[in-house]
């Protein structure tokens, strides 16, 4: 939260700024005045687990243990006018996997057991950037809706089998952030909650939080 904070008022301050000289401006490929044309961004991002997501394998009954991962992705944006946009998109998030380790009496030696935890997230983002196109920095605020797949690979809670499977869910984001010429750098808060038995063997369908926190750097190419 205090780095959305940061940033947030980052973002306000460069907007606030005086406007820059003219020889400052970066323009930028235009379908009439003042519309930028298509881009494609290019992102990665490292992202922070929280919820059962981030909570401890062994002591938490749906906790995973996942630790800051790796994310990458693409968005296809489209300019509605100056200020709004639409982008699909694609991300995939690698968390860090937990290790353990287990005895196994048939092979009578203590091996690596790993839970891995993915998600593969696809969907529409909304944009709105005020100010002029052409600024060289610009803030702007995004919100984003999808599917996210989450995928888990790994041991259950007993070490005694393990498993992989996925579940759907519906995901949620909010996005905050600036334009630095032909770069972006934005805070990011995934919001991603589902319920499902199909993870750990509770007898009950369980209610699991993945929320997590993005910080994103991307690079625009325009079209």
């Amino acid at each position: 939260m205090r780095v959305l904070v940061i940033l947030g008022l980052a973002a306000l301050a460069a907007f606030a700024a005086p406007a820059p000289a003219a020889d400052d401006l970066a323009p930028l490929p235009e379908t009439r005045p003042g519309r930028p044309g298509s881009q494609v961004v290019l992102e990665v991002g490292l992202a922070m687990p929280g919820g059962d997501l981030g909570d401890d394998f062994n002591t938490t009954e749906l906790g995973f243990g996942a630790g800051n991962g790796l994310e990458l992705g693409f968005r296809w944006r489209f300019h509605l006018g100056a200020n709004v946009s639409l982008a699909p998109y694609f991300h995939f998030i690698d968390y860090d996997d937990h290790e353990d380790h287990r005895y196994d009496p048939e092979e009578d030696e203590t091996v690596e057991a790993r839970v891995r935890s993915t998600v593969y997230s696809y969907g529409f983002e909304a944009r709105f950037a005020p100010g002029s196109p052409e600024r060289l920095w610009r803030p702007f605020v995004a919100v984003a809706a999808g599917v996210d797949r989450n995928r888990v690979e790994g041991w259950q809670k007993e070490f005694d089998k393990v498993f992989d499977r996925s579940v759907n869910s519906l995901g949620l984001s909010a996005r905050i952030g600036a334009r630095i010429d032909q770069f972006e750098i934005s805070a990011v808060y995934r919001f991603n909650r589902f319920k499902t038995w199909r993870y750990f063997d509770t007898g009950v369908e369980q209610d699991y939080v993945w929320d997590a926190v993005v910080i994103r750097a991307g690079w625009i190419l325009a079209f």
